[in-house]
């Protein structure tokens, strides 16, 4: 009966550490200001972190495992997209025509496919906010544009998210201003969440598997 039980054993601890790995809180960080946006992840005890560190005049992708730094490293200054599009370029000017690859020819969603698709994907998403627990929220913005009409306009949707937000996380820090002289908006902002990923499975696996019932639903209509 020995290797009946080194089999339970294999089959089952894979499963049980997913399911830990899962139940472990991952934690996401934004911020905003006048350098630009920044970010981060935190799970597992591994911390990856992308904006200008202080000190630093170029963005960097720095990486922790239990806040001990692993690697800093500049972020690519172009994208793979941006390269594709750069030897497109140059096989046209060299009048070589560009490769183009082929697709499998995929079902498109109906309407009343798509509809369905959107209230699912709505409802999981109001169980997910439930799920999620806000750390921090900072906002300290001025709101400015080059017609003070709009300006006006703006501010009030923004007063009203505002309000909303402070009712939904009291400890939320939030700042609102306006600015009928300036052209520009300006300000900064920060954002730090936490979530259990194995609370979020389930909302994921109905979407996906509503995605994927309402497609072969419209292929049989096609």
């Amino acid at each position: 009966m020995s290797w009946i039980a080194w089999t339970l054993v294999i089959a089952f601890v894979p499963v049980l550490l997913v399911l830990a790995a899962l139940s472990s809180p991952l934690r996401l960080r934004g911020r905003l200001d006048e350098q630009g946006p920044a970010g981060g992840v935190g799970w597992l005890g591994v911390d990856v972190d992308l904006g200008v560190p202080p000190g630093a005049g170029t963005r960097t992708i720095d990486v922790r495992l239990l806040r001990v730094r692993l690697l800093r490293r500049p972020m690519p200054a172009a994208s793979d997209d941006q390269a594709s599009d750069d030897q497109a370029s140059d096989d046209q000017a060299r009048g070589e025509k560009p490769k183009r690859r082929r697709r499998r020819g995929r079902p498109r969603l109906s309407l009343g496919s798509w509809r369905v698709l959107v209230r699912t994907a709505l409802r999981e998403a109001r169980r997910s906010v439930r799920a999620i627990r806000v750390e921090r929220l900072m906002l300290d913005a001025v709101v400015a544009s080059d017609d003070p009409a709009l300006t006006g306009e703006l501010f009030g949707y923004g007063c009203a998210l505002v309000s909303a937000a402070r009712g939904r996380w009291p400890g939320a820090e939030l700042h609102l201003d306006f600015d009928f002289e300036g052209d520009r908006p300006r300000g900064r902002a920060e954002l730090a969440i936490r979530v259990r990923p194995i609370r979020l499975v389930g909302s994921a696996a109905r979407v996906a598997w509503v995605f994927r019932r309402e497609r072969r639903r419209s292929a049989r209509a096609a």
